[in-house]
């Protein structure tokens, strides 16, 4: 198995939010309805939810926020109504 290093570690968790940011921001955007639309729902929820619940990657998203826009669409997409 590979070595994975924290620095590596780190991009793959910006990778991550910044790609939770782009599906966020489509989401909001279009009518993302049908089976498309729930399975984008589910997905962004449930990743939203593995980081809620832990603190390594909740303290990991709070480190990559550098600006107050940074993540806009997490937040407008947690702050929607459902």
């Amino acid at each position: 198995m590979p070595f994975v290093d924290d620095s590596n570690r780190d991009a793959a968790f910006a990778d991550l939010f910044n790609d939770l940011e782009l599906a966020c921001a489509i989401v909001l955007d279009s009518p993302v309805v049908g089976r498309t639309g729930e399975f984008a729902h589910s997905l962004i929820r449930d990743i939203l939810q593995m980081i809620e619940d832990d603190a390594v990657l909740s303290e990991r998203l709070q480190r990559a926020i550098h600006d107050p826009n940074t993540f806009k669409n997490i937040g407008d997409y947690l702050a929607r109504p459902t």
